[in-house]
């Protein structure tokens, strides 16, 4: 995914690119379980 990042040192942003692991669940009518390693969407 291209992402533009804005800080202090960059206020008009830059763009990078930002790479994400998906894990679907087929069973589930293949929703979206988890992003990047992080808890299961709309989890804390």
């Amino acid at each position: 995914m291209n992402v533009t990042t804005k800080n202090a040192e960059s206020p008009d942003g830059v763009q990078s690119t930002a790479t994400y692991t998906v894990t679907l669940d087929r069973a589930k009518d293949w929703l979206i379980t988890d992003v990047g390693g992080v808890n299961p969407v709309g989890q804390k």
